[in-house]
């Protein structure tokens, strides 16, 4: 039987096998030079193979690499690979068509899945993914499944100019007028929620009473001072929301000549009884925002904070200890009013705020 070693060595081939076997960190590159140098010491393929644990044809296919092209052929060599199958308009059109649901594109399922996509780009583009190549390159666009935030848009026609007017209004600096959003809003025992740090995996539980509690309160924010007012009341009436500005916010203005106050639509700011009141106070202006626009009023601002600070993810035991952390809550805030005017959004003066409404 005729055995096979490698050609004679020379010098430089010798001297650069030893380095790259000692130094070498690629270890399969460490055993080729390995069995190169043993075959020239005399090895046979059979005894090389049983050394280093592979296939005689595995060495015989290295000992043919070294001899047509050196050291170098002792690399590995990797290929290019199988070109992609789509491009990167592909992946511009995959992005763009999740920004609607499919009953846009006139399909007849509401909620895209990766199999939908697939097939409905497929033939928008002839080009055929499967649905898990889909779902790749959602997520390596940073797309990912959410749950989705119900939004109420403002149906009111006199929306553009109701938003005009109620700014135009903030942005008075008249020393002896007041501008406050007023809101009415209710603390619960059942605690708010929202996201929490958690390991995977593992489900975060928030006690919640078996008979949910509410207070009703109300609210004023200054969007020129940054002052807040708070006051509970046992309802949502018309007469609550008088002696709340009644007692809350006309004795903390001494000598201020108009007040317009900022409200939505509830039915309280409209009743008989507050237009009433209303003529009774001639330096009282309410002013109505559009419908279905909570995010305007100001004072929802302040309940956000209220909830991130107090109710969420928390459960008090009791109404009262969380009517407790309310009050606590806002004696704080009332310290602290340019922290509010950070928060609500109204940090710049009146005429960059009036720019910034036209631009």
């Amino acid at each position: 039987m005729c055995l096979r070693f490698v050609r004679e060595l020379t010098g430089q081939e010798q001297a650069v096998l030893n380095e790259t076997y000692k130094t070498s960190p690629v270890a399969d590159l460490v055993r080729r030079c390995h069995a190169v140098l043993l075959s020239a010491d005399g090895w046979s393929v059979p005894q090389l193979a049983q050394l280093l644990r592979v296939d005689q044809a595995t060495v015989h296919r290295w000992l043919d690499r070294f001899t047509t092209e050196g050291v170098a052929g002792l690399t590995t060599q990797w290929s290019d690979g199988r070109p992609p199958a789509w491009d990167e308009a592909y992946e511009w059109l995959l992005v763009e068509t999740v920004r609607h649901d499919p009953r846009w594109y006139g399909l007849d399922q509401s909620l895209w899945t990766c199999a939908l996509l697939a097939g409905y780009l497929a033939e928008q583009s002839a080009i055929h993914l499967s649905s898990e190549r889909v779902r790749v390159l959602l997520h390596q666009h940073g797309i990912h499944l959410k749950q989705p935030t119900p939004v109420v848009y403002s149906r009111d026609p006199q929306y553009d100019p109701k938003r005009v007017k109620v700014e135009a209004i903030r942005a008075t600096d008249e020393p002896t007028v007041a501008v406050l959003d007023v809101d009415q809003a209710e603390l619960a025992l059942n605690p708010t929620r929202t996201r929490v740090w958690a390991p995977t995996g593992v489900p975060w539980e928030v006690e919640t009473p078996g008979n949910n509690q509410k207070q009703v309160m109300f609210g004023a924010v200054n969007s020129l001072s940054g002052q807040t007012y708070f006051q509970l009341r046992e309802h949502k009436r018309s007469a609550d929301f008088q002696q709340f500005v009644d007692r809350q916010i006309l004795p903390a203005h001494p000598d201020t000549d108009l007040f317009f106050l900022i409200v939505d639509g509830a039915a309280i700011y409209k009743s008989k009884s507050t237009l009433a009141w209303l003529k009774e106070r001639p330096q009282i202006v309410l002013v109505p925002l559009p419908s279905y626009a909570p995010k305007l009023n100001l004072q929802e601002q302040i309940w956000r904070w209220l909830r991130a600070d107090v109710t969420h993810n928390h459960y008090f035991g009791s109404l009262a200890a969380v009517v407790a952390a309310a009050k606590q809550f806002f004696a704080k805030v009332a310290e602290l009013p340019a922290a509010v005017l950070s928060y609500i959004g109204r940090t710049s003066g009146p005429l960059e705020r009036a720019l910034a409404q036209i631009t």
